[in-house]
């Protein structure tokens, strides 16, 4: 596997991983054991427990974290494989008990997965091009700097991806947007605790101040993923005005999901 390998080494991988990001930030907290993240357990954004990372796949020529290696247990019948996952694709808890994954249990049952004892060519394209699309996340185009840090709090990496009306969403914009973002996923949270007691008018309310919120924010830089949220949001007051408390409540999830990717912000309790 060219450039690609498995390895037993994942504390000094994960270190020379995080290091750029972490020391330009001014902090060494996100430099943890590859120990600590190996089993943490993977959740999806309706809290539900749906694997744990088993592994990494890491370019060693750079030492990027590309793949998080996942294990679905018995979940749908799943658990004779293994499921590579971009690293960009998922968020960790506020509480860094756990990842956050956006993706369906029926979705789940298509995941591109491998034999446990029968790791694909991770340096092929079409394999890369595969998972990456299946997760919808933006994948690397030639001639990207393979050697940007990929970091468990703030996913510079996926910075590099962000795209928009305005171009690359750079480190400094996602910046920017912060403050507003912050207070849109603050209601956008509240929306999701109406939409589980079954209270639409709530929910509609909440939603409402968190695109208001996102709005602002998207006045000071755009990507698609503050795009997604967005819309997401919208969708939420759509389905929440029609009493559709459930459907709402889904939109709003996968709002909360975005809008963190879009100022590599943390999923919120």
């Amino acid at each position: 596997m060219k450039n690609l390998n498995r390895i037993g080494l994942l504390v000094a991988a994960i270190s020379l991983s995080l290091v750029g990001s972490v020391w330009a930030a001014g902090t060494s907290s996100d430099i943890v054991k590859g120990t600590k993240i190996i089993g943490k357990p993977v959740y999806n954004l309706a809290a539900k427990e749906i694997g744990h990372i088993e592994d990494f796949a890491v370019d060693e020529t750079s030492g990027r974290i590309v793949y998080a290696v996942l294990s679905y247990g018995g979940f749908m019948g799943l658990g004779d494989k293994y499921f590579a996952v971009p690293w960009e694709a998922m968020i960790i808890s506020h509480d860094r008990h756990h990842f956050v994954l956006d993706v369906k249990k029926k979705k789940l049952e298509e995941a591109p997965g491998f034999d446990k004892s029968q790791w694909p060519d991770f340096a092929d394209p079409a394999t890369h091009v595969v998972i990456y699309e299946f997760y919808e996340i933006p994948a690397p185009k030639a001639g990207t700097d393979k050697t940007s840090s990929t970091s468990m709090g703030s996913h510079s990496s996926r910075t590099a991806h962000m795209k928009g009306a305005t171009g690359d969403m750079t480190a400094a914009t996602a910046e920017k947007i912060k403050p507003a973002v912050s207070d849109a996923l603050t209601h956008a949270r509240k929306a999701v605790d109406a939409g589980e007691h079954g209270d639409a008018k709530a929910l509609v309310g909440h939603a409402e101040q968190a695109l208001s919120k996102a709005k602002h924010a998207q006045a000071a830089g755009l990507n698609d993923y503050l795009n997604e949220g967005v819309y997401e949001l919208g969708e939420a007051i759509e389905h929440g005005g029609k009493k559709q408390t459930a459907d709402a409540t889904e939109h709003v999830r996968h709002a909360i999901m975005r809008l963190s990717q879009a100022a590599d912000l943390q999923i919120p309790d």
